[in-house]
């Protein structure tokens, strides 16, 4: 049985803009969904820091792009 990555990964690779990092943790089971206690997600950090290909990587994987952080935005 195999385990998804710490949702961790997947936060620290959109940051980065590391779109084969992130290509290659979705495929291996990350969660596009999951988010810090304040409740930023990879989509949210992506697009913050103007990472387009890695932004288009992560909607190819269906995140639920209504989700608010903490604060609401």
């Amino acid at each position: 049985m195999s385990l998804a990555p710490p949702p961790g990964e997947l936060q620290k690779a959109a940051n980065d803009g590391d779109a084969a990092a992130v290509a290659r943790l979705l495929a291996a089971g990350a969660d596009v969904d999951a988010a810090t206690s304040a409740g930023i997600t990879a989509l949210w950090k992506a697009s913050f820091y103007g990472h387009l290909v890695v932004v288009e990587e992560l909607l190819g994987a269906g995140p639920d792009v209504h989700k608010a952080t903490a604060k609401g935005s």
